[in-house]
């Protein structure tokens, strides 16, 4: 009995799962006082989820990983000091530089918040 050749596997052009950290960008900065432009130490760099968030060094410095390729809000605040926006599209493997400077909030004194910003690709 002579044996028939088999058919050798063909591979096939499969999507192989790529790992979520392919996807992820960088957001860093400084958040400063807006008049004496001091470093903001603990102030909350928040990215759209106020549970996805950073605290800022003693030097006031942030840096965060976030997921890519959808807009997000970039919300600072700080006890004492005006809140601020930034909304922006992310890409991924890509690095940010956002700063932010904060301005005091003086009590009794009615002051309007900054226009939020804009980075990335909107």
């Amino acid at each position: 009995m002579t044996a028939l050749p088999t058919a050798r596997p063909i591979p096939a052009a499969t999507r192989a799962p790529i790992p979520a950290r392919a996807y992820t960008a960088t957001l860093y900065g400084t958040i400063t006082d807006a008049k004496s432009h001091a470093s903001l130490a603990g102030a909350r760099v928040i990215l759209d989820d106020p549970r996805h968030f950073a605290i800022t060094s003693p030097y006031g410095e942030y840096t965060m990983k976030t997921p890519a390729a959808r807009l997000f809000s970039v919300t600072v605040t700080m006890n004492g000091y005006l809140g601020t926006l930034m909304a922006g599209r992310i890409l991924p493997h890509h690095r940010y530089h956002l700063n932010f400077q904060l301005r005091r909030n003086t009590p009794g004194k009615v002051v309007a918040p900054p226009p939020p910003g804009i980075f990335g690709s909107p």
